[in-house]
């Protein structure tokens, strides 16, 4: 696994998770997308799980931060019902409740792209200060009509948000 601490203003922060995760993959909660721990291709492992729900989490620095950059990774594993988000949003705030949209990321990878796989969603160059921020990633909720769970719920999984 590899970890992620050196330069991540992210690293052991509190996170307010928006949206419920799975209790079927928990992994600590919140707290799993803090730690520094990026997890393998293998979503039993350091992944938190998001069950036909998109996936909203908001990290709290305890102070003002100058941020350049944010970084969230991302697992793709069809087979498992496990697609990576449509899109993620990227959000600034003083005051933990009025935000800010720095940056939205549309996924260019296919649904149909097979095996196991990470993929990053960065927003670079962002130059601004914040106390918050929040990573919002849209599901698909639903498995495409093409595949064997044609309907059944979407999993989304993510391991890390990256600070900078």
């Amino acid at each position: 696994m590899k970890v992620s601490v050196k330069g991540n203003l992210a690293f052991g922060k509190p996170v307010i998770l928006n949206t419920r995760h799975s209790e079927k993959y928990p992994v600590g909660g919140g707290v799993a997308l803090t730690n520094g721990l990026h997890g393998p291709n293998d979503y039993h492992c350091n992944w938190l799980g998001f069950e036909g729900e998109h996936m909203e989490a908001v990290v709290d620095f305890g102070r003002v931060q100058n941020i350049s950059r944010i970084k969230t990774n991302f697992l793709q594993q069809y087979y498992a019902w496990i697609w990576l988000p449509l899109k993620v949003d990227f959000s600034i705030s003083q005051d933990g409740k009025n935000f800010t949209h720095v940056l939205s990321i549309q996924n260019d990878v296919p649904d149909t792209v097979g095996g196991v796989f990470t993929n990053e969603f960065i927003a670079e160059d962002i130059h601004k200060s914040a106390r918050y921020i929040k990573v919002f990633a849209k599901s698909r909720l639903k498995c495409p009509d093409w595949h064997i769970g044609a309907g059944g719920k979407a999993w989304i999984f993510i391991d890390e948000i990256v600070v900078e």
